[in-house]
């Protein structure tokens, strides 16, 4: 049974998950990511998701489990955009119990 991956821009953060701090990715002279650190801003394995009231699907997919769920938006113009006070989340529905490792790679404008 496939499991159906989805990046979704929701309007309520999750709960008691693993806080994360967003790496530098690429060039290590480049300045620190914009986004917010801590539990609820930036994390995974949530607790509770909350209840969101207004969602924006970017993409879904159906996903054998064991191999991996995609997406790439190689034109800049066109990159769906997340605004200040809204949360990216990977969602991920499967029937059974599998793991998952999620990560994103995002561009942040320049200063």
């Amino acid at each position: 049974m496939p499991v159906i991956c989805s990046l979704v821009d929701g309007d309520v953060a999750a709960t008691g998950g693993t806080s994360l701090t967003p790496d530098l990715w690429g060039n290590s002279l480049q300045q620190a990511s914009l986004c917010v650190g801590g539990t609820g801003a930036t994390m995974y394995g949530a607790g509770s998701e909350g209840t969101l009231t207004t969602v924006r699907q970017l993409d879904a997919q159906h996903v054998h489990p064991q191999s991996g769920y995609g997406i790439w938006f190689p034109d800049m113009d066109r990159m769906p955009r997340v605004a200040a006070s809204r949360f990216l989340r990977i969602r991920c529905k499967a029937p059974a119990i599998v793991n998952v490792l999620p990560w994103i790679i995002w561009a942040e404008p320049s200063l």
